[in-house]
């Protein structure tokens, strides 16, 4: 088993989109799946966990990442170190109430407003017991997003959206006067709409939606 993992951005921008309760539901999954090794219902219908086994594949390869002793992220982008000693909290807690502390953590972590001071006021004293360990890997945080200056290729798109299927050539045709930095903020917009489509068609409907425009 292991004791801690990266939680990615990317992470959070799936949470976001969720409801409160479903938030807490699929936080609750997720730190079974790392620190419990329990593996999620693949027969499952809900859509937390269709959700979650679209995503499981990244999951295990952080898991895999960190169960080997690898230093190096599998996905470079923001991250904070989410230790096994969170995971209890979450299940002292209603869904509802899981899922407005982890949006209340990812908001403090990357410097986002995911729920509103009413809402953090009912988790109040779970965020501040956790908040002391969370401000080391805070600051570490902070530090690598002054000094990043990630470059989007097709590779960094297929290694942060590994919900976009399938391989495209750089020199394919579709590609011509496409801006990369654009089509990652398409697809980082778009997750749900774009969940299981081709990496060809995802860049179809980018230039569709900036015709459209």
């Amino acid at each position: 088993m292991i004791k801690q993992f990266n939680f990615y951005k990317s992470y959070m921008d799936n949470i976001a989109s969720l409801s409160h309760a479903e938030a807490g539901q699929y936080i609750k999954k997720l730190v079974d799946y790392m620190f419990r090794d329990k593996e999620p219902d693949e027969l499952a219908t809900d859509k937390v966990t269709c959700l979650f086994l679209l995503l499981s594949d990244g999951f295990k390869a952080e898991k895999d990442r960190e169960l080997t002793g690898n230093n190096t992220p599998i996905v470079r982008e923001r991250r904070f170190t989410f230790r096994s000693i969170y995971a209890n909290i979450f299940f002292c807690l209603k869904d509802s109430e899981a899922g407005i502390l982890i949006k209340q953590i990812c908001g403090y972590m990357f410097g986002e407003e995911l729920v509103t001071d009413e809402e953090c006021a009912v988790v109040k004293s779970y965020f501040s017991a956790i908040r002391v360990p969370l401000l080391k890997s805070k600051c570490q945080s902070d530090r690598a997003a002054k000094h990043s200056t990630k470059q989007i290729t097709l590779e960094t798109i297929r290694q942060d959206f590994p919900f976009i299927t399938g391989n495209l050539r750089t020199d394919n045709r579709i590609l011509e006067g496409v801006d990369m930095r654009g089509l990652y903020e398409y697809i980082k917009a778009n997750k749900t709409e774009l969940n299981g489509l081709h990496i060809y068609n995802v860049i179809a409907k980018y230039r569709e939606n900036l015709h459209a425009e």
